[in-house]
């Protein structure tokens, strides 16, 4: 169900891509192997990027915090300020209001709720950046293993499963000093 789930959601999230990407080459809009070839060279190509990455954690913790605050919190509280302080007069004509004009015309109250929740938002944005830019630059990436295969001397993986059975019915298993029924 997961698999299934996950598939369905690549596919809606790669369409912009695709579509962009099939614009820029000028592919046909109607179904053909045109875009059939665009997109399986798309995806292939996020397989590959997904695959050259083996540790994305800390460039996505670095991508997240820099821009989430930013655009889940800061920009739509600046817009609401702006649309609120606004009058009709000026919507008709286009102008955005000054931000004299918003602090003058907005309630004290919502102003200080919104500086309040800007003012966290952008001290966690600040602070989740300079701890994603120490994690990125303490971060030791490794060679993705399609590299490893042809540049090490010595490119084996094994592993060991230690599985001791138990019990009156032979049915609790203990790895080294975990015991599980």
């Amino acid at each position: 169900m997961i698999a299934v789930h996950c598939i369905m959601t690549l596919v809606i999230v790669i369409n912009p891509l695709n579509q962009e990407v099939e614009h820029y080459l000028k592919v046909s809009h109607s179904f053909g192997t045109g875009r059939v070839v665009t997109r399986t060279t798309v995806l292939l190509l996020v397989l590959f990027v997904g695959l050259s990455v083996p540790d994305f954690s800390p460039v996505m913790n670095l991508v997240g915090a820099s821009t989430i605050p930013i655009g889940c919190v800061v920009l739509p509280s600046l817009f609401y300020l702006y649309s609120e302080a606004a009058t009709e007069d000026e919507w008709r004509k286009g102008h955005t209001p000054s931000l004299m004009n918003v602090i003058r015309r907005t309630d004290k109250t919502v102003l200080i709720i919104n500086f309040f929740i800007l003012s966290v938002a952008v001290v966690g944005g600040v602070l989740g950046t300079m701890q994603g830019l120490d994690k990125i630059a303490k971060a030791e990436f490794s060679a993705p293993c399609y590299v490893r295969a042809f540049t090490s001397e010595y490119y084996n993986s094994s592993f060991t499963i230690k599985q001791n059975c138990c019990g009156r019915f032979r049915n609790i298993s203990t790895y080294d000093d975990f015991c599980g029924a």
